[in-house]
């Protein structure tokens, strides 16, 4: 009885394919091209059979490795825009009414964040730059005693993020330039500028 090294063939086999890696892809490759139609409908049958196992093991892979797949995830974002938009389209045209429910739900979940998020998006638009950062207004919340930076009542459930001096005018979208309002009092003052809107209120004479 020949006896066979395993731990030898498995390096000669590792030789070989780091001395033949090019060919071997190009070959795989070419195998692939022939057959694609009949491996993409595998995989589809596949993953149709194995749903719940699949969803069971991405899950547990997100849970044990959620720091490092966000940040890959983010990097993907920011080196890849217009491909990130294009899939995002996609998916929310796939079932416009689950895409809505979840926006309206989250929305609903991270109130702090979507108003973060909706003054970003204004700044951009107004090409005047800046950000702000996350968790801006449960700090204001806290330095203003829960008060309108205005008219000085509650800020109630309702509140929202105000530019000091408004972006029309120039103001940056930077937390220095932040404070929060009682929505009635923001609507009033929209893009006034603020030392005529407060004398306008027998404030500030």
């Amino acid at each position: 009885m020949t006896y066979i090294d395993k731990e030898k063939e498995k390096e000669q086999a590792r030789k070989w394919y780091l001395a033949n890696s090019e060919k071997v892809r190009a070959r795989s490759k070419a195998r692939y091209n022939e057959k694609k139609a009949e491996i993409l409908e595998q995989g589809k049958e596949y993953r149709q059979r194995n749903k719940d196992k699949i969803q069971a093991r991405n899950a547990n892979r997100y849970k044990n490795n959620s720091d490092v797949l966000k940040k890959r995830s983010a990097a993907w974002r920011k080196n890849n825009p217009e491909r990130y938009k294009e899939l995002a389209a996609r998916k929310y045209l796939k079932d416009i009414e689950k895409s809505k429910a979840d926006r309206k739900k989250w929305r609903t979940e991270n109130k702090p964040k979507q108003r973060i998020y909706s003054h970003n998006r204004r700044a951009r638009v107004s090409q005047n730059g800046g950000t702000l950062s996350v968790g801006l207004a449960d700090r204001l919340f806290k330095l203003q005693q829960g008060k309108c930076a205005c008219c000085g009542h509650a800020l109630g459930d309702d509140y929202q993020l105000d530019h000091r001096m408004p972006v029309l005018r120039g103001g940056a979208n930077e937390d220095w330039n932040m404070q929060l309002l009682r929505k009635r009092c923001n609507i009033q003052k929209h893009s006034k500028d603020p030392i005529d809107f407060m004398q306008s209120r027998g404030f500030l004479l």
